[in-house]
């Protein structure tokens, strides 16, 4: 029943023309989070993420504590004069995903590329321990 209801409401709205909404034209432009995918083949982890309209300088990733911080800006590409608005779903703004890593990740080699709007972060599941010997002092 709520679809029908919506269907008509939409239809409505329609045949009356363009109505002018309500709301600031900065509501979508506060954080957001772009959609993500996380999956895993047998020796990396790959993470990919949608952000259309992000320019390369305008991200920012950050390793620390076992999470991966994916920090971005995506600037508005509305006209500045008025309009009228009849649909904002689009995030525009400040950015920040936060992915928790498995610590055996955290110190693997991590590639990242950004390629037609898709960001793809590669880490390798291979593990490159570094040993370093510690020696005791004699006493003196």
């Amino acid at each position: 029943m709520q679809i029908k209801i919506y269907r008509e409401f939409t239809d409505r709205a329609g045949r009356q023309g363009p109505r002018r909404l309500l709301c600031c034209p900065n509501s979508t432009t506060g954080p957001w989070e772009p959609n993500t995918d996380i999956f895993e083949t047998a020796d990396t982890v790959h993470i990919v993420i949608e952000v259309p309209g992000v320019e390369r300088s305008n991200l920012d990733l950050k390793l620390k504590n076992s999470t991966l911080y994916i920090n971005g800006f995506r600037k508005p590409t509305r006209p500045e004069n008025e309009i009228t608005y009849h649909q904002l779903e689009l995030h525009y703004g400040n950015f920040e995903k936060q992915i928790p890593l498995p610590e055996s990740l955290e110190h693997n080699e991590i590639n990242a590329s950004l390629v037609d709007g898709i960001l793809e972060i590669k880490i390798s599941k291979q593990s490159n321990a570094i040993e370093i010997p510690i020696k005791v002092a004699e006493p003196e």
